[in-house]
Order: C-alpha cells, then structure tokens, then sequence
C-alpha cells in the first residue's frame, strides 16, 4: 500500500465520519436520547427471540410491534417505535422495513384498536387569564415570563408556578393555587 493509497484511505474514512455526523445531525440531541433509549428495548428484545438481527427483515418489526401493542396498549409506543427503527436504519444506509406495506398494514390495525379518542379541551382565552391573573395578583412581568408547562392542573385547581417574581428577592418561585368554585362569588 503506497502513501497515497493511505492517504485516500484516511479521506474516505473522515468522508463517512462527516456523513455519519450530517446524518445524526439531522434530529436534535433529546430526539436522539430517546430514539437511543427505544431502540436498545427494540435490541433486547428480537435478541431475547433469536430473530433476525440488524437490518431488520419485516416480519421481525411486524412482530415487534404487535408485541409492543398488546404490553403497551399505546398507539404512541407503536408509533415511537416504528421512527426509531426507520431512523436507524436509514442512518445505516440501510432498506427500511418500515416503508413496507405489511408494516403500514399492522400500523393501521393497532391504531384501530388501541387508539383512544382525544379530549377536547376548552382554550384559555384571553378573558380567563385576565380573571387568573387579577385573582392572583400578577404584574405584567409575571405574566410575560409564564410558560404552558407553569399551569397544572390538579383535583385542587390550577397551580401556577411562578419561577420569579418582583418580590422574590431569592429567586426560590411562588406556587399559587386557584381553587374551582362552584359559584360566582368565591
């Protein structure tokens, strides 16, 4: 092997690391950690039944996520399951056995059984928030640093968590409850 042959070596193999990174890098860091996290129980699982390891052949995905409807009763798990499979191959450079028709087949069967009706929700409108905010003496700066995931809503009522306030010297947040009541004059 002459020098140059090592050296077309080297830039073929920093090509694929920089494909490989482009590639991984086409779905942000937490997709990836849970991606991680669903294909190693995927892993365990087809090595726990001795089937057809990587690259996946259909039928070993299809039984898969038959066994993931019926443990999990999630069409979400199913659906997680078969994006994690499809990126991982795709990231191999692989064929997917997610694209097949069985597959598709399979999806729409577990979605048909498992799926579970959505709850409609009413909005929180703007004179609702207004009526909270009043309620709890919030300033406008409280209200423009209030994210979704500050509302919880409990058998109490709605817990907002307040991470800092005007008054929060300590920056330690303020939990307030707003209990349901059952007339107009609570």
């Amino acid at each position: 092997m002459s020098i140059n042959d090592c050296d077309l070596v080297k830039n073929i193999s920093r090509a694929a690391d920089r494909a490989l990174a482009l590639k991984v890098n086409s779905k942000a860091t937490p997709t990836w950690t849970v991606y991680r996290r669903a294909f190693d129980h995927f892993q365990n699982w087809y090595a726990s039944t001795k089937l057809v390891t990587l690259p996946a052949n259909v039928r070993t995905v299809e039984l898969y996520l038959a066994d993931i409807a019926f443990n999990k009763k999630s069409v979400a798990s199913v659906e997680l399951a078969t994006a994690v499979i499809g990126a991982y191959h795709k990231l191999h450079g692989w064929a997917t056995p997610c694209d097949h028709d069985t597959i598709k087949t399979i999806l729409k069967g577990i979605k048909r059984q498992f799926s579970k009706p959505a709850k409609q929700r009413q909005p929180m409108t703007k004179t609702i928030l207004k009526a909270i905010l009043f309620h709890v003496s919030a300033r406008w700066s409280d209200l423009v640093n209030l994210r979704t995931n500050d509302f919880k809503w409990s058998k109490e009522g709605i817990i907002i968590q307040f991470t800092t306030r005007k008054n929060d010297q300590e920056h330690v947040g303020h939990e307030v409850i707003i209990t349901q009541c059952v007339s107009e004059f609570c």
